[in-house]
């Protein structure tokens, strides 16, 4: 049998023979030759054509895909924020006021957060998030790919987007680095980015940033804010039960809220505990068994919610504007500060009670005649280191006009100590010295005394301040010069600007209930001007320690014997005069009494040996509290009233005599010494070197005098 043999393709194919009808063979023609020629020539490489064609297909397909992946990639990368920003994780963070105990007074934030270390995070918190959010954190390099198959599987299915599928890692990309918007482009940045994020940071890094980031619901940010206000307690102290209940709430900060969505909080707890005991041979077998049980057991007891109101608003506006001044108010705003203030909380509220139930009183005794009621002030020191104890500003707890250290008042006589002290300090006049207390026109200016028609003619100095006779003041003004008590009001810390003018004596010109109080600091404490301090100290996220504003220096204004002198004189007021209810304390107390004109205003400001304290009422419009109104019967039983609560804990202590004051035995009558053996005599302190040097005539050899005096009426503060 021959062999076959593959055709010569050099030569043209032989041609078949063939048959015609009647049977004979016949040649076959050339179509016929060439079709078949090509049939049996291309049957046997078929498959490797197809093989070609596939691997072109393949090369062409991967080459396109690795291309538009490469551009896709490169397209989105661009302008993308830097991973190695989030080093220097810096967000906005809670500043706390708290007062000089430490308790909260209100909070200042543009997103409530308290970033706190890892090492501060409890292991039951830490594993309580990763069971609720994203349990295989440490085992993936940023992206849950099943997680994400099964999420577009589920948006495929329900034909919509569904939310999920997001990694820790890629939440902290979207809440840190990229904007919150559902777009198919800022997915893909996402993951861009969480590639990068787990290349540049540890999982504990990436971590940390997470728990200190995330929303918590109500305003509340990061684990930290979390559990203050959903248990009162910082996060360390958490326990698995409460860390579980919190770890679930991010999900949907809204809807499972313990406080808000009990029973939805409740069940997403159950899931985490779930989880916790589903993959406890994941990475948690530090957690034992019995303790998630118990904490299924358990029902935590939600903390009562904060109450920030009647927290002496006043002070936290004073205590923003300190921070401010000493950090600027960027980093103010970012905040982080925990700024303690002087304040004593439990005496705050115990004096704005004060200030209410005394403009109460004042209202129920207008009756009818009161469309509204009047207004107040109340400030609280500690002389020795002029922090502020108590500040408060108004009748409501609300910011806004604090009239304590706002409000532009007429003191009335509660400005004479100043006048008479500077005459003291000048050497002119002594507690014995002589005024006439008698109507007289000055410069064309005519005062009279408070509600009175009578004059005593000449009176001491003490007697003159204890009764508050207008008529001794404006003649002891008049000696030193109105411009001369500016000056010393001015170094007494009275800012406010005063006009030098006679009435200046009565009070006539505004001053502020603050200024005031601070001038009789400084005759508490021996003389020595220093500023109000309302902010003890500052210290950032860190814990280190923020200077301070600098602020005015101390001065010494009168010596220790000359503020003695004047301690004395205004411990007659009580003792004797327009003060005398403040006797009730049964300690030590100097202070004074003063009503404006018409009685607009009703002052007391007054100290002891370790306190010192004003309050001031009035109506904003300045129209008159009422004719039966003055600052004995209306500043001063409010005064009363916050300094037994100031002084609870404190016991009476007398105020001490320093040196360069000396005693010496007067004539009540004359101011001059008392000669011997008078029995009406009396004990009066001086300066040294300003003794009287004349005696009094005993009554058998008094070459007596007689005093004509004009019955002249006048109108006046007190």
């Amino acid at each position: 049998m021959p062999t076959s043999r593959p055709p010569n393709k050099s030569l043209p194919p032989k041609r078949p023979k063939s048959r015609s009808s009647s049977g004979t063979t016949r040649p076959a023609s050339p179509r016929a030759k060439a079709k078949s020629s090509s049939k049996s020539v291309s049957a046997r490489p078929r498959w490797l054509r197809w093989l070609a064609l596939a691997a072109a297909a393949t090369l062409f397909v991967t080459t396109l895909a690795l291309t538009t992946a490469g551009f896709v990639l490169w397209y989105f990368s661009r302008g993308l924020p830097s991973a190695e920003s989030l080093h220097q994780y810096a967000p906005a963070q809670t500043t706390r006021l708290v007062d000089r105990n430490g308790e909260l007074i209100g909070e200042v934030f543009f997103e409530r957060r308290t970033v706190v270390p890892m090492s501060r995070i409890p292991r039951v918190l830490v594993l309580s998030v990763l069971a609720a959010e994203d349990a295989d954190f440490y085992h993936h390099s940023g992206m849950d790919l099943p997680g994400m198959a099964r999420i577009l599987w589920k948006a495929v299915v329900n034909r919509r987007a569904t939310q999920g599928g997001s990694t820790i890692t890629q939440q902290v990309v979207k809440n840190l680095l990229l904007t919150p918007e559902r777009t198919l482009s800022r997915k893909l940045k996402e993951l861009i980015l969480s590639r990068r994020i787990e290349q540049e940071l540890t999982k504990d890094e990436i971590l940390f940033l997470y728990l200190n980031q995330i929303n918590f619901g109500h305003a509340r940010y990061g684990v930290q804010e979390a559990s203050r206000f959903y248990f009162g307690k910082d996060v360390e102290k958490l326990n698995l039960a409460e860390a579980s209940l919190i770890a679930g709430i991010p999900q949907s900060p809204s809807y499972l809220s313990p406080r808000t969505h009990p029973e939805a909080a409740r069940k997403r707890q159950s899931f985490v505990l779930d989880q916790l005991e589903r993959k406890h041979d994941l990475y948690w077998d530090d957690l034992p068994l019995d303790e998630i049980k118990r904490a299924r057991k358990a029902l935590p007891e939600l903390s009562p919610l904060p109450d920030l109101s009647e927290r002496a608003p006043e002070v936290a506006q004073l205590a923003k504007q300190v921070l401010v001044e000493a950090v600027g108010a960027d980093k103010a705003q970012r905040g982080g500060y925990t700024v303690t203030t002087s304040i004593d909380l439990a005496l705050e509220r115990k004096a704005r009670a004060a200030l209410r139930a005394g403009i109460d009183g004042v209202k129920t005794r207008l009756g009818k005649r009161a469309k509204s009621r009047p207004d107040g002030a109340v400030l609280v020191l500690d002389w020795r280191t002029r922090e502020v104890l108590a500040l408060v500003g108004g009748y409501e707890a609300i910011s806004g006009f604090n009239r304590a250290t706002q409000a532009e008042r007429q003191p009335g006589s509660t400005f004479k100590p100043l006048v008479y002290a500077l005459g003291i300090k000048s050497r002119r006049f002594t507690p014995a010295t002589q005024v006439i207390d008698a109507p007289g026109v000055f410069d064309q200016y005519k005062p009279g005394n408070y509600e009175t028609w009578s004059y005593a003619g000449p009176v001491r100095i003490r007697h003159g301040l204890a009764q508050s006779i207008n008529l001794v003041a404006i003649r002891v003004i008049e000696e030193l010069t109105a411009p001369a008590v500016v000056t010393f009001a001015q170094q007494l810390g009275i800012d406010t600007k005063l006009e030098p003018t006679l009435p200046l004596a009565l009070g006539a010109s505004g001053v502020r209930l603050s200024e005031l109080t601070n001038a009789y600091a400084t005759f508490a404490a021996g003389g020595r001007f220093a500023p109000l301090k309302i902010v003890k100290k500052i210290v950032d996220a860190s814990g280190r320690s923020v200077a301070l504003p600098k602020q005015e220096p101390a001065r010494e204004v009168l010596t220790a014997a000359e503020s003695y002198v004047m301690t004395s004189l205004l411990s007659s007021v009580v003792q004797e005069g327009t003060g005398a209810r403040a006797k009730v304390l049964d300690r030590a107390v100097a202070g004074k009494t003063g009503t404006s004109n018409q009685a607009r205003d009703a002052w007391f400001v007054g100290y002891t040996a370790q306190l010192v304290g004003g309050v001031w009422v009035g109506f904003d419009d300045y129209r008159a509290l009422g004719a039966k109104e003055s600052g004995g019967k209306t500043a001063l039983p409010i005064w009363i009233d916050v300094m037994k609560a100031a002084h609870a804990e404190l016991k009476p202590v007398p105020f001490t005599m320093p040196g360069g004051v000396v005693t010496a035995r007067i004539d009540p009558g004359t101011g001059v010494l008392a000669y011997e053996g008078q029995t009406d005599g009396i004990d009066e302190v001086f300066l040294e070197g300003t003794v009287p040097s004349e005696t009094a005539r005993p009554p058998d050899v008094a070459d007596p005098t007689t005093f004509m005096m004009e019955q002249l009426g006048g109108t006046g503060a007190e």
